[in-house]
């Protein structure tokens, strides 16, 4: 699959890939998908896929999928579409693709991971991701560039919608040759990380943290390294 070939578990010692042989045993795989009758509260237009209570693989579809983790140290990727990525409890590992994903991390050291950054989460509103539940200090984001104090800024902002943000970044701190930018909403409590992975000077990677926009809640730490 896809996303096998990109990741490769001796980067993070916290999360183990789960066993998706044909003998794995039931939640120890990849799910199989929705089918009538088997969750009625989460059915989605295209497909919903949930975890059992060890590590899971689940793999959405080209359309707007949802997935659950439930338990376990999961891997939840969902492709194309406007996804919903659920990781619940465990160490999990949240890719949502092409498309403007909702993602939650739920319980534990989650990792949200971007190895196409700029075509995955665009910094406009329409594309954007949205991340609903980040914990600094122990969730993560994986990009192609760590976060450093030399290469991060963080401030305050009156936006309210990326497009809004982006437009604020590009104005105001193009020039400064950034690679990541935090713009911090207080009164909404909502964050906007923008990124130049390109170093051309403008900012095309954007995602929005719900519940982050106070001081101390992002930090230049919590970005990761993960091209490879």
């Amino acid at each position: 699959m896809p996303f096998s070939k990109r990741y490769s578990p001796g980067q993070d010692t916290e999360l183990h890939l789960p066993d998706t042989s044909e003998d794995a045993a039931d939640g120890e795989g990849v799910a199989t998908p929705y089918s009538p009758g088997m969750d009625t509260e989460r059915q989605s237009p295209d497909i919903s896929i949930r975890g059992g209570e060890d590590r899971d693989v689940l793999e959405g579809s080209e359309g707007i999928d949802h997935l659950w983790g439930e338990g376990g140290n999961d891997v939840l990727i969902g492709n194309q579409g406007d996804d919903h990525l659920n990781g619940g409890a465990g160490n999990d590992l949240l890719e949502g693709g092409l498309g403007a994903d909702q993602l939650t991390g739920g319980e534990g050291q989650d990792m949200f991971f971007y190895p196409d950054a700029a075509n995955e989460s665009p910094a406009t509103l329409t594309d954007a991701d949205q991340i609903r539940d980040f914990q600094y200090g122990t969730d993560k984001l994986g990009l192609g560039v760590a976060g450093t104090a030399e290469n991060y800024h963080a401030t305050g902002t009156t936006a309210t919608s990326m497009d809004a943000a982006v437009l604020e970044a590009n104005q105001n701190y193009g020039e400064d040759r950034l690679t990541y930018l935090y713009l911090a909403n207080e009164g909404t409590d909502t964050g906007y990380l923008l990124a130049d992975l390109d170093g051309n000077g403008s900012f095309e990677f954007g995602i929005t943290l719900d519940g982050n926009g106070g001081p101390g809640e992002f930090g230049y730490d919590a970005i990761e390294d993960v091209s490879f």
